[in-house]
């Protein structure tokens, strides 16, 4: 080795040592940049109500041994050797932890407040389902939050107790396999943790039990057989009887293998059950045990007709109309109130005629007149089978394709705004069947002579050149097409796998007509004889009975009619603005109600408002307001104002106003453009506003017009009188 590499060894060594000095000393002056970690908790208090218990934990270090856990007052909290601290008495007490950091001994302490259950305390944890039950392979969304106070923390971690079983993320829960499980949700605030369990079954493979029957219900001492068909991944299998268990609950019937027979009128439940690869499935059906009763109609004394119905059913009231010289024909009637096709007959009874007299014409429905008949069988569309015209005009088509449950029928096109008022009607042999028109299900007004379901139906023209159509239990605004008759309006039908098919009849339409005129004269010639003195809410009742009389009119007969002096001097005499509705008076129908359909609040009047109270209960309310033919004004107004704290109002989910804690308080304002209706809610403290278009039953007040509120913990809404500007 040469001198040269000698020397360059040598400084390189030399300048390593200097550099291992130089980092020492930095080192031993700085401590190595290494700050002391104090033990201390998130918060130095906490309030507890009296049994509760919440647990306290460091949250700085996160390394540390010989842990010892003291409470300086044990008769109003004690504390565990994990740090969970019950509250047992009210008063004060404070909570110390000490623990060994490294080689030195450090302290932290908490002060505990105990209060009265009921009194504002610690947070509680909020999940929205508390037992949930799917299937493997399903998924079900559940949410959590931790309440505290009058805010929210929604930030929330989610476990499982068992994977196999089920798993969680988000709260979105998904099945595993068959099991039982719990699902946890926790939220850690102020230095304590919340928890809250959900307790979780998975099923193995979704199967269900159908019965397969005729009808819902059972008649008095005869008998009824029993099938059921076992649905597996969307087919019907029908299940052997030998290896089904019908058992009854109650005494209003007898089962006997799958042989059930009504003893006693009433309800009755039954059960199915059958073993499968999957295990045990049941299935359970509540019937109707009923009898036949006797009507009769009776006309001057004299039995007209007869039919045998079953109690609880409808009756048809299709009997011939009663002829009486210089009367017309209004209605049947049992103990002065009218009985109408579709009526519920509970007992053996006598329906009685009723008339009035040609020249004392009252407005009531006076005559009916067939208008169209299917002979032709012009106009229907359809994807049934089978079609065929009937001797009375009637249409009837047969919905009877193997492997298809879904069907769909459509009435000729017709022009209902023309026509004013339009009934018809659709029979449907066997059941179940679901009937639909649009997104509504339809429900059966009647039961005719064999058993059938029948569906009658009255569209009315609107003022706002639209229809729509009734039968008595759901009302369905037609699409405009519908209405005028560019469009006809079709009707879905779906039947449950392993039921039977079905033909649907549909009858003739038919017009009814009106005396609208005599309608009309009282209430014009009482405007006419009231003075400009008169009360303007006495006028505007007079005004508005009026234009309710006029609705009957055909939209031809509305638009070309001369309007009377009385009205005129009427709708000069309101102009300005007065109180359209006071609620002081009366609460006008006002009611609010969760999404489960619980009506939980407290209404009251006080000093010219409507106060709703939702007594201490969390929760999205629909607020119910009075029915107003908001057509009949330029604007329709009133004020509203919330309690503090975090409330939301407005007219759709997800488009609530909110002031963030503060008082909510503003007006809501519906004004009428070029025919339609269009609500404001306005928030004066933020100046911010939602806006909804009412639909035209809202509008011209036969529905009522719905409001969203958020309520929190015992916050009050308040609505002012509503005010009207013509």
């Amino acid at each position: 080795m040469n001198k040269r590499k000698i020397f360059i060894l040598i400084a390189c060594a030399l300048a390593a040592v200097l550099a291992t000095t130089a980092v020492v000393l930095i080192v031993a002056l700085t401590g190595g940049n290494k700050e002391k970690t104090q033990l201390k908790f998130e918060t130095n208090k906490i309030t507890l109500n009296i049994g509760q218990t919440a647990q306290l934990a460091p949250t700085y270090p996160k390394d540390y041994s010989d842990v010892e856990w003291i409470s300086r007052n044990e008769s109003v909290a004690t504390v565990d050797d994990k740090g969970n601290v019950t509250a047992i008495a009210t008063g004060s007490a404070v909570i110390r932890l000490t623990v060994v950091v490294g080689e030195e001994k450090q302290s932290a302490l908490c002060g505990v407040t105990v209060v009265e259950k009921g009194a504002e305390a610690v947070g509680q944890m909020i999940v929205s389902d508390g037992n949930v039950a799917i299937f493997a392979g399903e998924t079900y969304a559940v949410q959590a939050y931790l309440q505290f106070g009058g805010g929210r923390v929604t930030d929330v971690e989610w476990t499982s107790d068992n994977t196999n079983v089920c798993t969680v993320k988000k709260g979105i829960i998904t099945g595993v396999s068959q099991g039982e499980t719990t699902v946890e949700a926790s939220c850690t605030y102020g230095g304590l943790k919340y928890t809250a369990e959900i307790a979780v079954t998975v099923a193995a493979k979704r199967q269900t039990l159908s019965f397969d029957l005729k009808n819902d219900y059972v008649v008095r001492g005869e008998a009824t057989e029993l099938n059921v068909y076992l649905v597996k991944d969307g087919s019907a299998t029908k299940v052997d009887n030998s290896k089904v268990n019908y058992t009854v609950d109650g005494d209003n019937a007898t089962v006997k293998g799958n042989v059930l027979t009504g003893v006693a009128l009433g309800k009755v439940l039954v059960t199915a059950t059958t073993e499968t690869e999957l295990g045990q499935t049941s299935a359970t059906i509540q019937l109707d045990v009923l009898r036949y009763c006797t009507v009769e109609y009776v006309a001057e004394g004299n039995v007209v007709a007869t039919e045998q119905v079953l109690n609880s059913r409808h009756a048809a009231a299709d009997v011939e109309t009663p002829l009486l010289d210089g009367y017309v024909f209004k209605e049947w009637t049992i103990d002065d109130k009218t009985f109408a096709s579709g009526s519920v007959v509970d007992d053996d009874i006598s329906v009685y005629a009723s008339w009035y007299k040609v020249t004392e014409s009252s407005g009531e429905y006076v005559a009916e007149t067939t208008i169209r008949k299917y002979l032709d069988n012009i106009g229907f569309t359809h994807d049934g089978s089978g079609e065929q015209v009937m001797d009375d005009g009637s249409f009837k088509v047969n919905m009877q394709k193997d492997g298809v449950y879904n069907y769909s029928v459509a009435i000729p096109s017709f022009d209902f705004v023309r026509q004013g008022v339009t009934q018809f009607s659709l029979a449907l042999n066997y059941s179940p069947w679901t009937v639909t028109l649009g997104d509504k299900q339809l429900v059966a007004t009647s039961t005719n002579a064999d058993g059938h379901s029948v569906y009658d139906f009255v569209v009315y023209a609107t003022q706002g050149g639209g229809a729509k159509l009734t039968n008595g239990n759901v009302t369905v605004m037609l699409k405009q097409s519908q209405a005028n008759g560019s469009e006809g309006v079709a009707f879905g039908f779906v039947r449950p796998v392993g039921s039977t098919y079905a033909q649907c009849v549909v009858s003739p339409m038919s017009l009814r007509t009106y005396d609208y005129k005599a309608m009309l004269s009282d209430k014009v010639e009482l405007l006419a004889k009231m003075t400009a003195d008169s009360d303007k809410n006495e006028y505007f009742g007079y005004y508005v009975s009026y234009f309710d009389s006029l609705a009957v009119a055909t939209p031809y007969e509305r638009n070309h009619m001369v309007v009377p002096d009385g009205v005129t001097h009427a709708k000069q005499l309101l102009s300005g603005k007065f109180t359209l509705v006071d609620f002081t008076k009366d609460k006008h129908g006002v009611t609010a109600s969760k999404a489960d359909g619980s009506t939980i609040y407290s209404v009251a009047c006080k000093s010219g408002e409507l106060e709703l109270d939702p007594s201490g209960v969390n929760g999205l309310y629909t607020v119910y307001l009075p029915k107003v033919n908001y057509m009949l004004f330029n604007s329709v107004s009133f004020a509203y104002k919330t309690s503090d704290s975090y409330c939301g109002i407005g007219f759709e989910q997800g488009k609530l106003l909110s002031n963030d804690g503060g008082i909510l308080q503003g007006t809501v304002t519906i004004t009428v453009t070029d025919g339609v209706a269009t609500a404001v809610l306005r928030d004066n403290i933020s100046g911010t506003e939602v806006s909804v278009v009412l639909s035209q039953d809202v509008a011209n007040g036969t529905m009522q017009m719905q409001l969203l509120y958020d309520a929190a913990l015992y916050r009050r809404l308040t609505i002012s009188n509503f005010t009207a500007e013509m």
